[in-house]
């Protein structure tokens, strides 16, 4: 019988003469065990030889029930993966609300941050470019055509408008961190291996179907159910990733005759040891970033627009240093800016204080208490009044990591 067949194997294997495990075995196995569940070719390359055939029987009677589903965490860790170590993803990105047709569009995003969306269709002429190297971001629509300048690193401030990356991909990892217990199911979606994860948005009544492609750990949609019923959804159709960076065209040219029009956001781009001096304060720095992040780019503005929601905004950010940190899609950036001189009118410069989220939890950060928010209707992030500054810490970050960073600021 199995059962018999397994422990004699199991009492063969005991009783071979083998040296002692090297101290760090144990770790590089379940390491190993937990990449075999959810990235298969990652694990056939790693797991040749005779440490292969040896781990594998060791697997099997150790867990002879187990089940080769990844869970929602292992799903969040290839996403992670995915996004942090592409160079540029492309495909048509499509989404549709409730009854209302689809619209759709051709995009680019390179980890430089340089992205080019286009609208397909006669009745979607929009198109959306953003150069990282000249920081401009170029629109044309309906004859006139836009040109914004001096943007802001990221959020919450006047950021390039990759809402393919924004909307689409960052939304996904903000639910799957605020899911951690979803349930995840292996299907074949567009002809591919996947994972769909069922998870609730926040809203009452409503539930996510995220879709993540597990080749590339790239999310390709995701569904939003209602009562059980269709609410709308995004997706990405025909989706292409790879490690190397995009070639393009990332800076669009008006044609002669369009009405032009040009707005500058206020930042400009400083190096580190300029910041104190470009802001006129000491800014609130991390000294802790996770492993893959990279300072990008760095950028001060004396005054820009006000963070929050048009029914209770913010008062106007002044003295604004933005850093933004980059791993492959992924971003991280921190801001300070001037409270002024009344703190308490400020509320979450992040999500906006007219979107309902759960309630934050307390996180401290240079002597200060502050406030965690992991919801899925908000990009993961940490908030607090430090003294003179409104200090804000926002990415696609485990509450864990963004706890560690706010850790790490220091006076």
């Amino acid at each position: 019988m199995t059962e018999h067949r397994d422990r004699d194997l199991g009492a063969a294997l005991r009783g071979l003469d083998v040296p002692e495990h090297r101290p760090e075995f144990a770790a590089e196995l379940e390491r190993r065990l937990r990449h075999r569940r959810i990235r298969p070719r990652v694990w056939a390359l790693a797991a040749a030889g005779a440490l292969a055939a040896i781990a594998t029987a060791v697997a099997v009677l150790a867990f002879p029930g187990e089940s080769n589903v990844a869970s929602a965490a292992e799903v969040r860790e290839a996403v992670s993966d995915g996004m942090g170590s592409a160079g540029s993803v492309s495909g048509v990105f499509v989404n549709r609300e409730e009854a209302n047709a689809e619209n759709r569009w051709r995009f680019v995003v390179d980890e430089s941050g340089s992205f080019r969306i286009e609208g397909l269709g006669p009745n979607n002429p929009t198109v959306l470019a953003y150069d990282s190297k000249s920081n401009v971001e170029t629109w044309s629509d309906l004859g006139i055509f836009t040109r914004r300048t001096g943007l802001a690193p990221g959020i919450p401030d006047s950021a390039p408008a990759s809402w393919v990356v924004q909307r689409g991909l960052g939304a996904v990892v903000a639910a799957l961190l605020a899911a951690p217990d979803a349930a995840v199911e292996e299907i074949t979606y567009s002809g591919r291996a996947a994972w769909r994860l069922r998870a609730p948005t926040g809203n009452a009544g409503e539930q996510q179907l995220i879709t993540v492609d597990r080749e590339t750990g790239i999310p390709v949609r995701d569904e939003r159910l209602r009562n059980g019923r269709f609410a709308g959804e995004w997706r990405i159709d025909d989706l292409q990733v790879s490690s190397a960076g995009a070639t393009g065209v990332f800076r669009l040219r008006p044609k002669a005759g369009r009405q032009q029009k040009t707005y500058d956001m206020g930042f400009r781009r400083v190096r580190p040891a300029e910041v104190e001096g470009a802001a006129g304060y000491e800014p609130l720095l991390p000294t802790w970033v996770p492993d893959g992040y990279r300072l990008a780019e760095v950028a001060v503005a004396s005054s820009s627009r006000p963070t929050g929601s048009e029914q209770r905004q913010n008062p106007e950010s002044r003295k604004v240093v933005s850093l933004r940190y980059d791993r492959g899609l992924d971003q991280l950036v921190v801001t300070t800016r001037r409270t002024g001189s009344d703190p308490s009118r400020w509320a979450d410069p992040v999500t906006g204080s007219s979107l309902q989220v759960r309630q934050p939890d307390g996180v401290s950060l240079a002597g200060h208490q502050g406030r965690l928010v992991i919801d899925p209707n908000s990009v993961p992030h940490v908030w607090a009044i430090a003294g003179p500054l409104v200090v804000t810490i926002a990415g696609n970050l485990s509450g864990a990591e963004l706890r560690r960073i706010a850790a790490s600021i220091q006076r």
